[in-house]
């Protein structure tokens, strides 16, 4: 009996999680549900990355090549231009693998406790709160590097383009500048998305810490009769 009783804390039913969900603020169950995507997003994202880290250097670097040759933004280059940005670009990724590995297996585990730790939450976990709060916090620092990043490859691959172009006098200045333009809106979305994701994560932060959301998680031993 006393097996059964853990088991059904642990793992209470989904019309149970349901009414416990439906009590909660509702600002708990929107931000609950914002975080879940996110999480959910972060560590499918992470996994396909890292997954793509344990190929060969040759096959890896080809998986860029094939991609480049596919983007509708350079179709209008002659394929060995293509092919040489695809390999360009699949070798500074392999370059930076010592730190995209690190912050991807970061990204894994934030997004799994984000995405765990919000649903868990719902449903009146202690640990989901906790696991929640702490991943958000910490996903603040890490949404500040990981745009950073992003912002630097972004770069390179402008600079790459624009050199490809003038090695092989492809296009007239306008088309450059016309390249030049997409690069820099890319890179505002990327800085859109980064502001975006911090204030969900600062946000959720801040009010996870209330004392009243903080009430609703008694600790364990607490609620233990």
């Amino acid at each position: 009996m006393c097996v059964k009783r853990r088991a059904a804390r642990l793992f209470p039913s989904a019309a149970a999680c349901y009414t416990r969900a439906m009590k909660r603020p509702p600002l708990l169950i929107v931000l609950a549900v914002l975080t879940m995507v996110a999480g959910g997003f972060r560590a499918c994202s992470s996994l396909n990355e890292l997954t793509t880290f344990t190929l060969p250097r040759d096959t890896f670097v080809k998986l860029y090549r094939e991609q480049a040759e596919s983007v509708p933004a350079t179709q209008l280059m002659p394929p060995s231009a293509r092919e040489k940005l695809g390999e360009q670009a699949g070798e500074q990724a392999w370059a930076r693998r010592g730190v995209a590995i690190p912050l991807g297996v970061v990204n894994l585990v934030l997004g799994f406790l984000l995405f765990f730790g919000a649903m868990r939450a719902l449903a009146g976990s202690h640990w989901g709160h906790g696991a929640w709060e702490w991943a958000a916090r910490l996903s603040v620092p890490y949404v500040v590097v990981s745009t950073a990043m992003q912002l630097v490859v972004l770069r390179d691959a402008a600079s790459q383009v624009t050199a490809v172009m003038r090695e092989m006098g492809m296009g007239p200045p306008a088309t450059s500048a016309m390249t030049d333009m997409v690069g820099t809106m890319i890179q505002f979305a990327v800085v859109i998305g980064g502001l975006l994701a911090l204030a969900l994560y600062v946000t959720c932060w801040v009010y996870l810490r209330r004392q009243e959301i903080r009430a609703l998680y008694p600790a364990p031993a607490a609620t233990e009769e």
